[in-house]
């Protein structure tokens, strides 16, 4: 997805890779498409299974297309203040202080 962008925007600088990310497609491991939003989160089918005694996965559900995902979580109302200062915004230090206060 990275080669993707640098290709698309013809140069390695980051503001430049970063607008060129949105929209990016590439094959996953589910055998779909994950896609890049503006919001810095992937769209991907999600699927469910059951592990199996050799420790692979059998799927027993999967969405019929890719979902878009959220940049946070409606069930953990905490995560919403990070959208605000976002990690690339704020400090090493303060970003972990942040993480550690979620958990």
């Amino acid at each position: 997805m990275w080669t993707q962008a640098v290709m698309q925007a013809g140069t390695t600088d980051v503001d430049a890779v970063r607008q060129a990310m949105y929209g990016q497609k590439v094959k996953n491991l589910t055998g779909g498409m994950a896609v890049m939003n503006t919001n810095h989160h992937l769209s991907k089918p999600v699927l469910i299974g059951e592990i199996q005694a050799d420790g692979q996965f059998d799927v027993v559900w999967q969405t019929k297309g890719v979902i878009k995902a959220d940049a946070w979580s409606p069930y953990l109302p905490r995560t919403r203040a990070r959208l605000r200062i976002g990690p690339s915004l704020m400090s090493a230090e303060l970003h972990r202080a942040q993480v550690q206060s979620l958990q």
